[in-house]
């Protein structure tokens, strides 16, 4: 048991002995074609350009941009773009193609490279450290260092220029845009305007602005009609007055009349001032009857009747039954029906009228003159005032109408002017993109002529066939030795014949053996040195 491990160990390696062969029969193959690939590959020059981002658009966190999706739609372009054909003219990058411009183009467009610039940060609001895009760089390489400088020396304007035409167009097709949505916004508004203006030619008197006017307009009328209202009423108080005046000037004064009058002033007077209405009108009519003295002439007393019953009406609208103008007016009614029951003369003769019957006719004729103007007045502020009110109760409808129209016409000037500054911004930005201070990118670092080739990677070849030959010519043995059959060592024995050996005998070589084996080495030797120059210029030949 404990010889186990050595002799597991010595059946490991006499399995590597025996399978030597296979070892290096592929490991062989793999090497030599790594070297040939490292020794024979031609050196790539390459030269390249930086840009920077002059102003990072964010989508809403760190490291959420569009500007890497804009680089590569970008470079799209700049590969679609005339202008390598231009340069596959002028600067001849491929010599071998020079009658095959349309390979020498395709050529030229995939040694065009571009990589994204990033930069690792820390966001403020995760916490977390996120890649943040801060520019790209644009790279062409070429076997002779030259070509590659001058064919790179070209890139970072044909970038610029088309990112350029790219925004110059974008910008031009917004300010289209913009100009028509603007023109329409127009029209739109000249046609509210024209609404608007029709509407408040239809409905003038009811627009809320005039509300208060009119409000303050009919406070004004029902002020005035109550001033007209007042002095119609006093004016047919002096009409009543001025027709009894007339009536007793030309009734003549008698003596029960001046009677009467004084009993009615000494009443009044009792209770009222000198200066009252009523009591200036009695002791007036008092001194007149004086002044008159009798007179037998006598009057129609059915005119007299009519118009002390007109007075009495007339005074019974302003005062009630038992006003003294009233009682009086009554009284002489009384007085006049009995004359009359009593069989004096309806229609007896008139004497000439008096120079105060002719006064107190003119003065009655002015007042009703005065009053049928009052009445008119008052009718016409009473119209005004109903068509006021009407306006008035009508402008929350038209109100509403008219808010509907205006909203409307200031929605479509909102419109208008966000359309015009949004065309003014695209028009400046069209500007700034013409004159190049709209860039989004700058140029940090120019191409330069490449001192050291970027292309192939020799060592990185190297190690990878050295790790490729190993591992593979390991999996060949391995399978080598599972695959054979035969019975080999102590371990093999047991396990065939579940049994232990007593002894094991020594391998022994013959000549035959050594002859066999010096050929093999032979072989795998000039197969070595044979395959090796063979595989370089075969990668050589398939490079070119």
């Amino acid at each position: 048991m404990d010889t186990e491990p050595a002799q597991g160990l010595d059946e490991l390696i006499g399995a590597v002995k025996r399978r030597r062969i296979v070892l290096a029969g592929v490991a062989a193959p793999v090497l030599i074609l790594a070297a040939a690939l490292a020794l024979g590959l031609p050196d790539i020059y390459q030269s390249q350009a930086t840009f920077t981002l002059i102003e990072q658009t964010e989508l809403g966190g760190a490291g959420e941009t569009y500007d890497d999706q804009y680089v590569y739609a970008l470079a799209d372009r700049v590969k679609r773009s005339p202008e390598l054909t231009a340069i596959v003219a002028e600067l001849n990058p491929y010599p071998k193609l020079a009658d095959e411009p349309g390979e020498a183009l395709g050529r030229l467009k995939e040694d065009i490279s571009i990589a994204m610039v990033t930069e690792q940060l820390l966001d403020p609001r995760s916490g977390r450290e996120v890649r943040v895009f801060k520019g790209f760089r644009v790279a062409y390489s070429n076997p002779s260092p030259e070509m590659a400088e001058q064919v790179a020396q070209r890139l970072p304007n044909l970038y610029l220029q088309i990112g350029r035409s790219t925004a110059l167009e974008r910008a031009s097709h917004k300010i289209g845009f913009l100009t028509s949505e603007a023109d329409q916004k127009r029209a739109l508004i000249m046609e509210q305007e024209k609404r608007l203006a029709e509407f408040k030619q239809r409905n003038f008197e009811q627009l809320p602005e005039v509300a208060q006017a009119n409000m303050n307009l009919r406070a004004q009328t029902e002020r005035q009609l109550e001033d007209t209202e007042r002095e119609l009423r006093g004016a047919r108080q002096n009409r009543v007055f001025l027709a009894q005046q007339l009536n007793q000037e030309q009734s003549g004064p008698t003596v029960g009349n001046l009677r009467q009058l004084e009993e009615e002033y000494s009443s009044k007077s009792a209770l009222y001032s000198a200066d009252h209405p009523d009591v200036v009108a009695l002791r007036r009519q008092i001194d007149n009857l004086r002044r008159s003295g009798p007179s037998t002439s006598g009057s129609s007393l059915q005119a007299d009747l009519d118009s002390q019953r007109e007075s009495l009406a007339e005074a019974r609208q302003r005062y009630s039954d038992d006003h003294p103008d009233i009682r009086r007016l009554v009284r002489s009614i009384e007085s006049l029906e009995a004359r009359l029951a009593a069989g004096e003369s309806a229609t007896a003769s008139r004497s000439a009228p008096t120079a105060i019957s002719v006064q107190l006719q003119t003065q009655l004729n002015a007042l009703d003159t005065q009053i049928g103007g009052l009445e008119g007045r008052s009718a016409e502020l009473r119209g005004q005032i109903y068509a006021l009110s009407t306006r008035i109760g009508s402008t929350p409808e038209v109100e509403r109408e008219y808010q509907a129209i205006a909203r409307d016409l200031d929605s479509a000037r909102q419109l208008h002017d966000n359309l015009t500054s949004q065309r003014m911004a695209a028009e400046l930005e069209a500007a700034a993109v013409s004159s190049g201070t709209a860039d989004r990118f700058r140029l940090l670092d120019p191409p330069r002529l490449p001192l050291e080739p970027s292309q192939p990677a020799r060592l990185r070849i190297l190690v990878l066939g050295l790790i490729a030959a190993f591992v593979l010519a390991v999996a060949a043995s391995v399978a080598a030795e599972m695959l054979d059959a035969r019975v080999r060592g102590s371990r093999d024995i047991r396990n065939v014949l579940q049994i232990s050996p007593l002894a094991t005998v020594p391998t022994f070589h013959n000549s035959v053996y050594v002859r066999r084996h010096r050929r093999r080495l032979a072989a795998f030797a000039a197969s070595v040195i044979v395959g090796a120059p063979l595989a370089y210029l075969a990668v050589s030949l398939l490079a070119t």
